[in-house]
């Protein structure tokens, strides 16, 4: 599938290489606040069961999330059976 635009932007989080290009043409109103908490990402790679490559958490349709007083952590399924975390 090819599709042409007239404007196309990208921002990929809080360093964003794209957003600090277009910040460098000028003329844009632009505020950035970090978080108090840091953010880090993990895999939770798939396991085999009975020989068969399967999803490590017992309910890959269900959103997981395990709260910890201030904190949390949200585990999301992938097509490949690992989950982002």
């Amino acid at each position: 599938i090819v599709k042409k635009y007239d404007l196309v932007i990208g921002a990929d989080g809080a360093y964003s290489g794209t957003r600090d290009s277009l910040l460098r043409q000028g003329r844009i109103n632009f505020s950035r606040k970090y978080i108090e908490h840091g953010y880090k990402e993990l895999s939770i790679p798939p396991v085999f069961k009975n020989g068969v490559e399967d999803y490590a958490l017992d309910d890959p349709n269900g959103l997981h999330i395990w709260p910890r007083g201030k904190q949390m952590l949200i585990a999301l399924p992938n097509t490949d059976k690992s989950f982002t975390a």
